[in-house]
């Protein structure tokens, strides 16, 4: 099935709405049917159908497919007629979307616990990692290629201080 986004009826039945949006004609349930079938059945006993008209009628309004169909079978008719649905609204509303950084927090307690844990543990292992590679760096190695101050040998502040 295909929408023609407005410009006309893109199928048999189908209803352009005041904005001039084109939409299919509203689908049925059982339980409109059986309404249906209820108020024929009333205007049956009231002697308002004999009974090859409530015959074709009713068997309109077993096989109905939308709301229209079932509207044809009581034009000619007075109350009772099926209620008719609530109208339903063709669009969708979205939950509120989360705001950028809580889309990144699990979504249950057992997994922001985990969560905290993963980050204790790369914080405790990472931390001392980098404490060392900055001993190494700046402390040891200036240490054994004997350039301590500023990239010079026996400069003469940092030859006074390492004596």
């Amino acid at each position: 099935m295909t929408l023609d986004c407005g410009r006309g009826a893109a199928h048999p039945g189908w209803v352009s709405t005041s904005s001039g949006v084109t939409t299919p004609p509203l689908r049925i349930g059982n339980q409109e049917r059986e309404a249906s079938c209820d108020a024929l059945d009333a205007h049956l006993q009231a002697g308002r159908l004999d009974a090859d008209e409530y015959g074709e009628r009713y068997a309109q309004a077993v096989v109905a497919r939308t709301r229209d169909e079932l509207d044809v079978l009581f034009l000619d008719l007075p109350a009772p007629h099926p209620a008719a649905p609530d109208p339903v609204s063709l669009t969708k509303t979205l939950p509120p979307q989360p705001r950028d950084w809580q889309r990144y927090l699990p979504a249950s307690a057992i997994g922001r616990v985990a969560a905290a844990l993963v980050l204790v543990a790369a914080v405790s292992v990472l931390v001392p990692i980098a404490a060392a590679g900055a001993i190494v760096w700046f402390v040891l190695i200036p240490m054994l290629t004997g350039r301590g101050c500023h990239g010079r040998r026996r400069h003469r502040n940092c030859s006074a201080a390492s004596r």
